[in-house]
């Protein structure tokens, strides 16, 4: 193993520890949020890994960024209309925004980008989707706790997988996060205006 991929691989482990056990909270109160820093580092710290081992082109870093931020665009401006007509507080612009990041991205990072990635090449594509999509609802403690609402996150996760494979299938894994993350915080997003999050 490269000196790359085993920074890759322990980048990639950082950010599954901090999104299972965050450690280090940045409180935010005029927003209602919060930063868990730990996972952001590590966010950064896998990120920055990955460009230096993976080596992506030009264009597929272009229409991922291209994807993640017109989908974080799109879905903030939804919000700001929203905001603007009485229907949300101005607070959820901030915490949509930290959560589009800090779950959203980290999440498919893991279910998709990873998860699912290894389960397509051992069980195909159909049982890569049901069983990433039934780990990405095991992962959320709620979900013991409300069947339904397990439910719905296994269908968010098999929402994600879709978009995921649409974009992976035709372009590059890292679309294909992108994509799914747009899914995933779309999700999100009405979650928080129906007062679920």
């Amino acid at each position: 193993m490269t000196a790359g991929r085993k920074v890759l691989t322990a980048s990639f482990i950082a950010l599954i520890a901090a999104k299972l056990m965050p450690l280090w909270h940045l409180q935010l109160p005029a927003w209602h949020a919060y930063i868990d820093m730990d996972r952001a580092l590590a966010l950064i710290g896998f990120l920055a890994a990955w460009m230096r081992e993976a080596r992506p082109d030009a264009t597929t870093v272009r229409r991922s960024l291209a994807l993640f931020f017109g989908g974080l665009g799109v879905l903030l401006a939804t919000l700001a209309i929203a905001w603007s007509a009485g229907f949300v507080p101005s607070h959820f612009l901030v915490k949509f925004a930290i959560l589009y990041f800090m779950t959203a991205l980290v999440e498919e990072i893991i279910f998709r980008g990873f998860l699912a990635e290894w389960m397509i090449g051992r069980w195909g594509v159909v049982r890569a989707a049901l069983g990433s999509s039934a780990v990405f609802a095991l992962v959320h403690p709620a979900a013991y706790v409300y069947p339904v609402y397990g439910g719905l996150v296994f269908l968010t996760g098999l929402l994600c997988f879709i978009f995921y494979w649409r974009f992976r299938r035709t372009h590059d894994v890292a679309e294909g996060v992108a994509a799914a993350t747009f899914a995933h915080a779309t999700v999100i997003l009405l979650g928080m205006m129906a007062g679920i999050i």
